[in-house]
């Protein structure tokens, strides 16, 4: 978790022009990095600036780099329905049901998400995601940019729809209070003292989809596994051989494919590729 002063934390947004030449000024010999649980923090030694550059680069000449993630863009939210067995959650993770749309139109109105829905269909992901990681009505509202009561609205629609959700948000929070909480693997995740309210759910929902990933990978063969490239939340990029690119994808989707307390988490394919940006799944 970074946690540095506010000044520094803007300067590293914002990139102003005039300040930039000054950042060893602001950063060298400051602790930037801290991690409460152990109680330890990273010092800057230096900052040097190295120009525009590629930060990562995932190719192959061959032109079969193939991207498979899971279909849904909101995994997280699955690993969630299927957490708190709400029956109600999980309707909108079904075959034909678009979960943002529902989300769009209960914070914008029919009116306005149909106005652009493409526009406001994106911004409502910013909700979905905020209010099962425990954003409050204020925050949505500055953050969506509407009217403080349609934020409440939005949040009372959320608690009235989905009430086992909120019990097992309120459960998981409880239980992050004394400092961890434990994933399905029993692997204990540190939570940040007086953070739980928005870190005990976002880790279950991030760590889940990762469990799900690497239960699929753990699965595959060794053979396909040395194809794999790299892992990025709930995708898997791999380098295929020409001529094996469809039956090495339909055997990952296969494998990574999975059903966890009734929720479905299928996998999608990218097409073939020479990079990752191209390559990347629909």
């Amino acid at each position: 978790i970074v946690r540095t002063p506010h000044n520094l934390r803007l300067l590293g947004m914002l990139r102003p022009t005039r300040l930039l030449p000054k950042a060893p000024y602001f950063w060298e010999g400051r602790a930037a990095f801290h991690r409460s649980q152990q109680g330890l923090s990273d010092q800057v030694v230096s900052v040097r600036e190295l120009g525009e550059r590629e930060l990562v680069s995932v190719g192959t000449t061959t032109k079969t780099l193939v991207v498979e993630g899971y279909l849904t863009h909101n995994c997280d939210a699955r690993v969630v329905a299927a957490l708190s067995g709400d029956t109600e959650f999980a309707k909108r993770f079904e075959e034909g049901v678009d979960a943002h749309e529902i989300t769009g139109r209960a914070v914008f109105g029919d009116s306005l998400y149909y106005s652009d829905q493409g526009t406001y269909r994106q911004k409502a992901k910013i909700a979905a995601h905020g209010w099962g990681y425990g954003m409050q009505a204020k925050k949505l509202s500055r953050n969506l940019r509407i009217e403080l009561d349609h934020a409440y609205e939005f949040m009372e629609f959320m608690r009235r729809s989905y009430a086992k959700v909120i019990q097992w948000q309120d459960r998981v929070r409880q239980e992050g209070e004394r400092g961890y909480v434990v994933n399905r693997w029993g692997r204990k995740m540190p939570v940040d003292e007086g953070r739980s309210f928005t870190m005990s759910p976002a880790l279950h929902g991030q760590s889940g989809t990762r469990e799900i990933l690497f239960d699929g990978l753990i699965s595959l063969p060794d053979e396909i596994l040395r194809m794999v490239k790299v892992t990025v939340h709930d995708a898997v990029v791999l380098s295929i051989p020409l001529g094996r690119v469809d039956d090495v994808s339909k055997l990952v989707v296969e494998s990574l494919s999975t059903t966890w307390n009734g929720i479905e988490f299928p996998l999608s394919v990218g097409k073939p590729a020479d990079n990752w940006f191209a390559a990347n799944h629909g």
